[in-house]
């Protein structure tokens, strides 16, 4: 009987974990500023990917854009299309991309200005953040030019 009650508590409890472990998905607050070499940077897309976990075939993604002073507010979009502040609670991986790129008068892509970063801040390989369920507020991210 103990057996049995401590089973189901365990499979209970997994069902109702917040974060990245499941298909209740839990959000939280993030915000911060990016710098490279130094400096603030404008228009950086910051993108969290929950890697551990997939709703409906896709990963839960959050994204922000820097402004002027480099600061940055994710905002995510939930498995019913709804558009909300913050990200998915739990262990992300980060990429940062800097290129930016605009159309001409032909409609023609123009790159604006090349990729300042490594491909393993962009692609997600070396940065990391683990949400709390409070959020995060004084996200930093300070890295270095190729």
């Amino acid at each position: 009987m103990l057996r049995s009650f401590l089973l189901t508590l365990c499979l209970g409890s997994t069902l109702v974990l917040p974060g990245c472990s499941g298909n209740q998905l839990s959000y939280a607050p993030v915000e911060g500023v990016v710098t490279v070499d130094g400096q603030p940077i404008a228009k950086a897309q910051v993108v969290l990917s929950c890697d551990d976990v997939t709703v409906d075939g896709a990963m839960p993604t959050s994204r922000g854009v820097t402004d002027d002073s480099g600061h940055f507010t994710l905002v995510s979009i939930t498995p019913d299309k709804r558009v909300i502040d913050g990200a998915v609670v739990g262990d992300h991986r980060v990429s940062i991309l800097t290129k930016l790129e605009d159309q001409n008068r032909r409609g023609q892509t123009v790159v604006v200005r090349q990729e300042l970063l490594d491909d393993a801040y962009t692609n997600g390989e070396k940065l990391t953040l683990s949400v709390p369920s409070k959020g995060a507020r004084d996200v930093r991210f300070e890295l270095k030019s190729k």
